[in-house]
């Protein structure tokens, strides 16, 4: 019951151990199902639960990671090797990211993961194809993808349009090509050398409700989950909460805070409006795998919210 369990107070969470099992299983079942969701969940964890137990110059992992509250190091499990599980493990599924991120298929390339840089499959004739990837994602929603190879030949290029961006435009050579969230747009076409694709996903912020249905809610912004951190929200004598646009809902306003996430070295912030008495009060969040990344019992962080939470 950990999904339902999840907003309450665990002193023992998910062990990054169980993180990167769950990964290498979602990867087994992309492969032999070919469905975007489990590419979806891929995705999700690897930029939240996965990072967010890596300490940010790499050299150690959580044991635990907790929904709410603090970074904690793993202890060393095994003082004979100075190691413990989870800071085998974690290497592991990141290792893993490769192997699904762009994947082939009979037809032609699955483009699973948007990233800045390149991957070289086989075409269904047997000619090496290059895909280079321009992009900021997922700080950024745009995505380029040059498609290189020696000879124009017809086969299908896949791409991921995740069940999250429910508004997305994709272009091929200035052409718009319809797509659905949720599925993979495949692409059938005679590819030449400068073909170019163009794809814009729905960076909106989303709110989402606590499964227990305890009415705490948590804020998205594409695959990124974001958190209140104590150093850029600090304490203060105040209750507030998430001002919901009922007539726009599930999404919500996010404004990028540049100066908040290079104070605490985070991926990302944003500024996201809450109400108290009535004024708007606009407080700083930042990525779930930044939260708390100076690993002390001082940086504290929160991910689901109550309604209303008190700050102070």
């Amino acid at each position: 019951n950990g999904r339902t369990n999840q907003t309450a107070a665990v002193w023992h969470p998910m062990e990054t151990c169980v993180t990167a099992t769950w990964m290498k299983y979602l990867f087994q079942l992309l492969r032999l199902t070919g469905e975007p969701r489990f590419a979806d969940e891929l995705e999700k964890n690897l930029y939240n639960g996965l990072l967010g137990a890596q300490m940010p110059d790499g050299h150690w992992w959580a044991y635990f990671s907790g929904i709410n509250g603090e970074r904690v190091p793993s202890q060393y499990q095994h003082a004979d090797v100075g190691l413990s599980c989870c800071v085998v493990s974690g290497p592991r599924a990141l290792l893993l990211t490769p192997q699904w991120a762009v994947m082939n298929s009979a037809e032609g390339p699955v483009v699973n993961l948007y990233f800045p840089g390149s991957a070289e499959i086989v075409s269904p004739s047997g000619q090496p194809v290059r895909l280079i990837q321009t992009t900021e994602y997922p700080v950024g929603g745009s995505v380029e993808i040059a498609i290189e190879l020696d000879k124009p030949e017809a086969f299908t290029l896949a791409l991921r349009i995740p069940a999250w961006s429910e508004q997305t435009r994709l272009m091929v050579n200035n052409h718009p090509v319809e797509v659905s969230a949720g599925r993979y747009v495949r692409i059938q076409r005679t590819w030449n050398r400068r073909d170019r694709v163009r794809l814009d996903l729905d960076m909106r912020g989303r709110i989402l409700e606590a499964p227990d249905g305890n009415g705490q809610l948590a804020v998205m912004r594409g695959p990124i989950v974001l958190s209140l951190d104590n150093r850029i929200t600090p304490n203060r004598p105040m209750e507030v909460k998430l001002m919901l646009d009922r007539g726009g809902f599930p999404f919500i306003e996010l404004r990028p805070n540049v100066a908040a996430a290079k104070k605490i070295g985070a991926w990302e912030a944003f500024d996201v409006p809450f109400v108290a008495d009535g004024e708007t009060n606009w407080l700083a969040m930042c990525d779930y795998a930044s939260a708390g990344n100076a690993w002390s019992e001082y940086n504290l962080y929160r991910t689901w919210i109550p309604q209303p939470i008190w700050l102070g």
